[in-house]
């Protein structure tokens, strides 16, 4: 069955990397919460994209020269705070839903492995980054936990590229998957995941049909629906080829 991820909570219809979109993207019953670390001055771990703060919130500086208790401060959009990791992991922590974390910076491996072993989420998180060495150190680091290598193109040899980073699954543009590329990946034994803003229903319709098993959207909600429908469509035979 096709996994829907959450893209930085549910970007779509609440502030991104926000407590409230994580937890409307657990209650519109999505498989994952894709989210983004960078360390702060105080080395603890920001959930945000960028690294600085002034697209998402009214203040401005790289995440870095401030505390977490400084990025406190800050409204990251109707209200919200920049929320830790740690913080993510206690709100969801009892929903089973799973969580992608995207090491966007630095320094970011180690005190995100620490965090999922206190947690007890070895099974409930998988790793991404464009980085493909940070996905490999953490790989090295906790061999139990689930690895993702992030691209936006095509390549030539994507078993290959998994393969130097020891990593489980191919997060790709959507605007570049085809079929062979879906049934490359799967033959070598690994999965696939389009990432992108992925909200016209035609797009989605193109993933489903090409049998990826992870659609990561900023509205969730549309890609649920898009499934659902497509399910009733094929009737009892519907799922043969979707895991």
């Amino acid at each position: 069955m096709i996994e829907v991820t959450g893209h930085r909570g549910a970007r779509g219809l609440a502030p991104e990397n926000t407590l409230a979109g994580f937890r409307l993207a657990a209650d519109l019953g999505c498989d994952n919460v894709e989210l983004d670390v960078h360390l702060t001055k105080d080395v603890d771990l920001a959930v945000i994209h960028d690294e600085t703060i002034d697209r998402t919130t009214n203040g401005s500086g790289p995440v870095s020269s401030y505390t977490m208790a400084e990025l406190k401060q800050f409204d990251a959009g109707t209200g919200e705070k920049i929320p830790s990791l740690r913080e993510v992991f206690e709100l969801l922590k009892d929903t089973g839903m799973n969580i992608q974390i995207e090491l966007k910076g630095p320094n970011t491996e180690d005190p995100s492995v620490e965090l999922v072993k206190d947690f007890e989420m070895v099974e409930r998180v998988s790793f991404t980054s464009f980085f493909h060495s940070r996905v490999l150190r953490i790989r090295n680091t906790l061999p139990g936990v689930a690895t993702g290598i992030l691209i936006a193109c095509n390549p030539v040899h994507p078993i290959e590229l998994l393969a130097q980073a020891k990593a489980d699954r191919l997060h790709v543009s959507q605007k570049v998957i085809d079929a062979g590329l879906v049934e490359e990946v799967h033959s070598g034994g690994r999965k696939i995941a389009a990432w992108g803003t992925i909200v016209e229903p035609q797009i989605i319709d193109r993933l489903i049909g090409a049998d990826v098993d992870i659609i990561g959207s900023d509205r969730p909600d549309l890609v649920i629906e898009r499934l659902k429908l497509f399910l009733r469509n094929r009737g009892s035979d519907g799922n043969q080829s979707m895991r």
